[in-house]
């Protein structure tokens, strides 16, 4: 007789252990049935917040017109969907569930057109809330590679800012740049990818990390030696500087060598290309404009702020107030002739 109990004991424990783990929302990790969860950053329902994840861990949307917040196209005037919320509803065309402008579903869940860049893989497979669009990039250069015929260096520096409930730790985490284009079809087309993987750097470490004195300052540092990382072809520089006492606002910059890119498909020898560096489960990403030189020898490329309402560096039409003349059109706020 006891030995039926100690059996019935037993089994009854390696059922518990079998049994999985039930979905904790406010852990602030995304479980299977969650749409987000981004633990103590999450807001209450209904309430328009930054984190766009309420405390039910459901995506916030904005109907499409009035611009209110919601869960579901019940939430918005009959006609309207719920934009941001992964559902296509009412008059959405798309819905990729984040509010990122130029990856071809707009803020207002329409297809849009060429060129606009859609994002990499690495960051679309993310949840929408670990896709941060909100970088300003101050420059990023592609010079043609001489000697080397056929490569360009990239160097681009820019910053971005972590919104409540994302953290990054590139001395443990995997780091991707990934730069790409339009393919013609709104599906993305690669022209780099170089992956850090702390298990194929020296010492499974691929930044090194340094604070100062007083502590203020946190500093992580790539440099590419004479012998490339494994998945990093080209990889010569990545620095990350974090300012304490703005904890949330990163700094970066980064040097590479790349494959010759192609002659640009815009008339004009401009190019529209997409730049996302992804930090584990965090993709900050930003659309840029690229400008041939005379020689085209070298690339220079912007962010892209056209239709934010604000005349920005570069724009020369499309805001309030800005129109083209001598017979120009206006594509992407800027002033070009049309094709013949």
């Amino acid at each position: 007789m006891q030995r039926s109990r100690q059996f019935i004991v037993t089994a009854v424990c390696l059922l518990a252990l079998a049994a999985p783990a039930a979905a904790v929302c406010g852990d602030g990790i995304t479980d299977a049935g969650e749409q987000c969860d981004l633990g103590v950053a999450n807001c209450d329902p209904g309430l328009c917040c930054e984190t766009s994840c309420d405390s039910n861990c459901t995506l916030i949307g904005r109907c499409t017109a009035t611009q209110g917040c919601c869960s579901t196209d019940a939430d918005c005037p009959v006609g309207e969907g719920c934009c941001g919320n992964r559902v296509v509803e009412a008059a959405e065309v798309c819905d990729d569930g984040n509010r990122i402008n130029g990856d071809c579903c707009s803020t207002y869940c329409q297809v849009e057109a060429a060129p606009c860049v859609p994002l990499p893989l690495d960051c679309a497979a993310l949840g929408p809330l670990n896709v941060l669009g909100n970088p300003s990039i101050r420059r990023m250069v592609m010079r043609d590679s001489r000697p080397i015929d056929g490569q360009y260096v990239l160097t681009a520096r820019d910053r971005f800012v972590l919104p409540d409930g994302l953290e990054i730790d590139p001395d443990s985490e995997i780091v991707s740049f990934i730069l790409t284009e339009n393919d013609g079809a709104n599906d993305s087309h690669e022209l780099y990818r170089g992956t850090l993987d702390p298990a194929r750097c020296p010492g499974t470490q691929c930044f090194s990390v340094r604070t100062n004195a007083v502590g203020l300052d946190k500093k992580w540092e790539f440099r590419g030696g004479s012998t490339p990382v494994s998945g990093a072809p080209g990889w010569k520089r990545a620095r990350l500087t974090r300012n304490l006492g703005f904890p949330s606002q990163i700094t970066e910059s980064y040097k590479l060598d790349g494959s010759a890119l192609d002659p640009p498909a815009q008339a004009d020898g401009r190019r529209r290309l997409r730049s996302s560096v992804v930090f584990g489960d965090v993709c900050v990403t930003r659309l840029l404009d690229c400008e041939r030189n005379n020689r085209g020898t070298r690339f220079t490329c912007r962010e892209i702020h056209c239709g934010d309402g604000r005349r920005n560096r570069g724009e020369q039409c499309g805001e309030a107030g800005l129109s083209c003349r001598r017979n120009k059109v206006c594509d992407s706020c800027r002033c070009v002739r049309p094709l013949p």
